[in-house]
């Protein structure tokens, strides 16, 4: 979860303010999952920050929604330790 904290402040993923009295937010959680090598043998530990996003209500908390697609014809295969998607939004996200 460290890594993940750093990997967050360092990408500069968000700033630290207080709640304006009109506005809502979106909870979060941690995601612990385990990855195993072929043998079963524990690989390495990941953690993700999530929001929980469900909590938004359409036209309200966000206008537009957006899935990543993958392509599978690839015979290639690798671990991205960390991965940060560059996007502008207009809405001001409020997550605690």
């Amino acid at each position: 979860m460290d890594e993940e904290m750093q990997a967050l402040n360092e990408n500069q993923t968000w700033v630290l303010v207080l709640l304006p009295s009109d506005e809502k937010f979106a909870g979060c959680k941690s995601v612990f999952t385990v990855k195993h090598n072929p043998d079963v043998s524990v690989s390495c530990f990941k953690a993700r920050l999530v929001a929980k996003g469900y909590m938004q209500c359409y036209g309200i908390n966000y206008e537009e929604t957006f899935s990543l697609v993958a392509k599978m014809n690839s015979v290639y295969q690798f671990d991205v330790k960390k991965d940060f998607l560059i996007g502008d939004i207009k809405e001001e996200i409020y997550m605690q």
